[in-house]
Order: C-alpha cells, then structure tokens, then sequence
C-alpha cells in the first residue's frame, strides 16, 4: 500500500511539473496563432477593398474614351506635358501699399 501511495504521489508530482512547464509556451503558441489569424482576416479584407478600388479605376478609365477628357486628367491631375511644350505660369503679386 505504502509503494502504491509513494508511485502516484510521483506520478502526479511529474504530471504537475509536466504541465507546469509545457501548458504556458502551449498558450502563449495558442495565443499568438489568434493574433495571426485575425491578420490574416485583416488583410485579406484590405486586398479585397484594393481590388474594388482597382476595379473601379479600371471602370473610370473605360468610360474615358474621349481624347479630350484623357488629356484633361494627364494635365491637370497627373501635372504631365507634352515632348517640346513650355508651361509658363503667372505670379500674382499684391502692390505693397507705402
């Protein structure tokens, strides 16, 4: 009886020790795999709303058949210029009043 009680009380001092020292790295594994998957999730949303954005872009450029409007979106949004041509801008100076 006495070698019985001695064998579990060792036994269950190991199982203690066991999952003293692997429960803890086994969490915090746990918890980490949690924090990736929700980026995972985060990002997969953020390419999906890009792809929109790009879709939608594409649908823009599409409606853009006319000459006249490209040539009004390169100039004034995307500041381009064609080979050999000057751009002179005006500066509005105010009269300094003496």
């Amino acid at each position: 009886m006495k070698k019985w009680i001695i064998s579990n009380v060792m036994f269950i001092i190991c199982l203690a020790l066991t999952i003293n020292f692997l429960f803890p790295p086994i969490y915090r594994s746990w918890l980490k795999i949690q924090k990736l998957d929700e980026d995972v999730m985060i990002l997969l949303a953020r390419i999906e709303n890009l792809k929109h954005k790009i879709a939608s872009y594409k649908d823009r450029i599409d409606i853009m058949d006319d000459e006249f409007q490209r040539e009004k979106v390169a100039r004034n949004k995307l500041q381009m210029i064609k080979d050999q041509e000057e751009i002179y801008r005006f500066i509005n100076k105010k009269q300094e009043e003496l």
